[in-house]
């Protein structure tokens, strides 16, 4: 057997011509020659453009071309010209309507990684003659109550650091007053505010504009408005959770300050008489009436035209601590007139001694419209000095070469208050053994 070698050349390999194994190749030409000669000839249509209505509508024109028997001009025949017309009108609004443009959306605010509730403390601010409207109002329609977020008092939660931070909030001073170790109490009535908080905190004897070494704050805080005692400047306080202090409106703190807000910061503020038509619950007032020896005396915080002696007060206006002096200074202001600072007191008609000024008034003592407090001027008569003056002038009294006594200004005498001649009054006057005649206007009376 011989073996031939491919030798890279152009030509196939033996037996093959042009890809096709020699013994098939003839036969194959010769078929494909008889099938081609046999079929009939054929010259494809071109191909239809592809139809537009829109050109063909706005042109005019019909396409004629090489299009199947059943269309004419791309469109079949039994589509009638109505419904041409429609198309025609309804491509022509789609090309003039123009979208609006598309308005970014802004991006969603980030979340919030802070869940913790925003806890709010509640309080009232008391001058020494009664409550205040605050700034900082509270949400409720009191404007007497005051709010601020717990969060914004700097630790250490202390009564003085939430103090310092509601005063910061209320725009108000913190005066401070020197402290004697051994309490001296006046147990006279106020002629002045600063004499007012004296009566009050008995142990605070003086103040000073100029701090001295042994200070502490003017300014009480109250855990509630009837608390007896204030709080300690280092009394840890309680701002968030549940059983915190000033946790609502009818629980709040009470501040209370050392001196009567100036005229110009009382005009800063909001003022009470906007708030003259609130309504106020009944069961929110303390309800009293007036007396002297003789009989009843017209009130001026009158509310019935047949109860004409009958007042009232709301208890949250009573100054802390809430007791019988408290309500009876209160009393004073509202009716103008300082006697009934000096009134004696009494639950009911029972014969009883008059309430003590210390005892706690509570939250219901005199609630009751049916049942008011009764407060009744004291006596005033020829010879019964108890009518409280101040001294207006530094005077020396002699009553003999032995017994000569200075009376400085500001001291407190007792009176009848009755004239003798055109000028002069009987007096009791300290560090005298007998009673003194003293010119009118030496002095002034506390209790008009």
């Amino acid at each position: 057997m011989s073996i031939s070698t491919h030798t890279g050349s152009s030509e196939s390999p033996p037996g093959y011509r042009s890809g096709v194994p020699s013994s098939m190749r003839s036969q194959s030409l010769a078929d494909s020659v008889r099938t081609a000669s046999s079929a009939p000839s054929y010259r494809s249509a071109p191909l239809p453009p592809l139809f537009s209505p829109t050109t063909a509508l706005i042109s005019g024109t019909t396409h004629t071309g090489a299009c199947p028997p059943s269309y004419r001009s791309g469109v079949p025949s039994s589509v009638s010209s109505e419904s041409l017309a429609d198309s025609a009108s309804t491509v022509s609004s789609v090309a003039s309507y123009r979208s609006p443009p598309l308005t970014p959306l802004s991006p969603p605010p980030p979340p919030s990684l802070v869940t913790a509730p925003d806890y709010e403390v509640h309080y009232r601010i008391y001058t020494p003659t009664g409550a205040i409207p605050v700034k900082a109002a509270a949400s409720s329609p009191d404007p007497f109550v005051g709010r601020i977020l717990a969060r914004s008092v700097p630790p250490p939660h202390l009564a003085g650091m939430l103090k310092r931070r509601i005063l910061a909030a209320e725009g108000l001073p913190d005066r401070t007053i020197s402290v004697e170790e051994s309490p001296k109490a006046q147990l006279v009535a106020p002629s002045n505010l600063l004499e007012t908080f004296l009566f009050l905190y008995p142990s605070i004897t003086s103040i000073s504009s100029s701090p001295p070494a042994t200070t502490t704050s003017g300014t009480q805080i109250y855990a509630t408005m009837y608390d007896s005692q204030p709080m300690k400047d280092d009394a840890a306080v309680v701002l968030t959770g549940d059983g915190r202090h000033g946790a609502s409106p009818d629980n709040p703190l009470a501040v209370v300050l050392l001196e009567e807000l100036s005229i110009e910061a009382t005009n800063a503020r909001p003022q009470a008489e906007e708030y003259a038509n609130r309504e106020i619950p009944l069961d929110k007032y303390v309800y009293y009436r007036l007396y002297n020896r003789d009989g009843e005396v017209r009130s001026s915080a009158a509310f019935d035209s047949v109860h004409t002696a009958q007042g009232r007060i709301e208890r949250a206006h009573i100054i802390p601590p809430a007791t019988v002096n408290s309500l009876k200074l209160c009393v004073s202001k509202v009716e103008h007139r300082r006697i009934w600072f000096y009134a004696d007191l009494y639950e009911g008609t029972a014969p009883r001694d008059a309430l003590w000024g210390g005892t706690s008034i509570g939250r219901e003592m005199g609630g009751d419209v049916n049942s008011p407090l009764m407060m009744v001027q004291p006596e005033r008569k020829s010879g019964l000095f108890n009518r409280p003056a101040r001294m207006l002038k530094t005077r020396r009294f002699r009553q003999s070469d032995s017994n000569i006594c200075d009376v400085q200004e500001g001291t407190m005498i007792q009176t009848d208050g009755l004239l003798v001649g055109d000028f002069w009054c009987e007096c009791e006057v300290p560090g005298l053994t007998e009673k003194a005649m003293l010119k009118r206007k030496w002095f002034e009376l506390l209790d008009e």
